[in-house]
């Protein structure tokens, strides 16, 4: 029903605490609900900037005249309606950064990329142990990592231990069940070859015999 719940969270006002995002009715939202935390935080910027452009140039303390009141007045209900909705984003974006620090899903994401794109086990191994002993790492965020790491070093690692590390960090048993789950449906022996460059040189090697064989006849 596009509503957002921010009731709970700290400093919202009471006219904030339930909220709607619609695309047909909130241009901001329309433009930007497919942006990245760091776009959102720009175009948050922007959009508190152009606000309080256009309050200025209605300030109140200015109408010298009765004309400047009856068009101050005529654009105090779309004030008043912008009013809200920066205040509305403003306030969704605070909790997202609260979110964001205190599950500390930078440091959580960038080793997620780290994971899926390097292969260092020993660095990988050490932080892994690390993020899923911490408390401000939140579960679903646990198994994530755990079963990146089970894809990438399913066959040079040590994915027993990463399991009852997620264990010992809160992890439940049904959930860790999953990484077993994932390494049946898309494991080496699974997938296709060349995800993390396992068999690529297997694979070129094959095809440039294949080519010379049908190049010499």
């Amino acid at each position: 029903n596009n509503r957002v719940i921010l009731r709970g969270a700290p400093n919202i006002a009471k006219d904030l605490e339930e909220v709607v995002l619609s695309a047909q009715q909130d241009e901001f939202f329309r433009k930007n609900r497919h942006a990245n935390f760091g776009e959102l935080g720009e175009a948050i910027q922007k959009l508190l900037n152009d606000y309080q452009k256009h309050t200025a140039s209605h300030d109140p303390s200015k109408l010298n005249s009765i004309e400047d009141m009856q068009r101050f007045m005529e654009k105090f209900p779309e004030l008043r309606s912008q009013s809200h909705n920066v205040s509305k984003h403003v306030a969704i974006m605070g909790e997202l950064a609260r979110l964001v620090d205190i599950c500390s899903l930078m440091d959580v994401s960038q080793f997620e990329q780290e994971l899926a794109c390097a292969d260092d086990h020993s660095a990988h191994m050490k932080e892994l142990m690390e993020k899923l002993g911490s408390p401000s790492v939140k579960i679903p965020d646990k198994l994530r990592l755990g079963m990146l790491y089970a894809l990438r070093y399913e066959d040079s690692g040590d994915v027993n231990l990463v399991k009852t590390a997620m264990a010992r960090g809160g992890v439940s048993e049904d959930m860790i069940e999953l990484v077993d789950t994932i390494l049946r449906y898309g494991g080496s022996k699974a997938r296709g070859p060349g995800l993390y460059g396992e068999r690529s040189k297997d694979l070129m090697t094959k095809m440039t015999k294949s080519i010379l064989t049908s190049v010499q006849g």
